[in-house]
């Protein structure tokens, strides 16, 4: 093993995580390196200090307030009705507002002016195209052959 390999695998080394066969390695590099032997020492300290459990423990009181607590829990039924609530909640809100953005967007669309023929076909016949030369598009189109107008 090279020398950054070791280095990464001292953590492992630590904490016994290594297979047998890598354990040996790390053992004789470490007699050899003093850069190893501080990372190592280095992550004892760290260890120590971080890693150690908690000296306290709880109480036999505590222990036995909580245990009568949950030997005592029942379920409430308005708690698990709102949990039903807040589910609906969850797809209902964000779907009533996509629905929203979406019928607000084809509302916007509709109350633009038509800019060509086909617009105004697809908007429908109220709707006033704003091309110049709408007439000349018109004439000549079967589909869009209407009666002249008499004053």
């Amino acid at each position: 093993m090279d020398h950054q390999a070791i280095k990464d695998a001292i953590f492992e080394f630590y904490d016994g995580e290594l297979s047998p066969g890598e354990r040996p390695w790390i053992e004789a590099h470490l007699q050899s390196c003093p850069e190893c032997q501080a990372l190592l020492a280095e992550w004892r300290q760290t260890a120590k200090v971080y890693l150690q459990p908690l000296a306290g423990h709880p109480g036999e009181r505590f222990a036995n307030d909580v245990m009568r607590r949950v030997n005592e829990w029942e379920p409430d039924e308005d708690r698990l009705s709102d949990s039903r609530w807040r589910a609906f909640g969850r797809w209902f809100y964000p779907a009533l507002s996509l629905s929203m953005a979406a019928f607000m967007a084809a509302f916007y669309y509709a109350a633009q002016p038509a800019n060509t023929v086909e617009d105004a076909l697809f908007l429908g016949s109220s709707a006033q195209v704003v091309t110049a030369d709408w007439k000349a598009d018109v004439v000549g189109n079967p589909m869009l052959d209407f009666p002249e107008r008499s004053q």
